[in-house]
């Protein structure tokens, strides 16, 4: 899993226009915890655009994982259900 910059939610509140900064100029996302929970993330728009619209893709079905994964796609179906369970 690659690096992630995690900053609780009071810290980013103090610094929320550096915060904003670093996600567009690293496209890299920022995860907000507040208490314990790590349940949002700041990410640059073309990037959660992106993911949007590969969403809506696989729901319609148009989109079976081959494009990206190729022949072993089967094997990654459950790829976009992985972060839904820690809800």
């Amino acid at each position: 899993m690659p690096f992630e910059r995690v900053l609780p939610i009071s810290q980013l509140r103090e610094i929320l226009g550096f915060a904003y900064k670093v996600v567009v100029e690293t496209d890299e996302p920022i995860i907000v915890q507040r208490y314990s929970r790590q349940d949002v993330a700041l990410v640059p728009l073309w990037e959660w655009r992106f993911l949007k619209e590969l969403e809506e893709r696989v729901k319609a079905g148009d989109f079976s994982g081959r494009e990206v994964f190729g022949e072993d796609a089967d094997s990654e179906a459950t790829w976009l259900d992985d972060g839904r369970e820690s809800r």
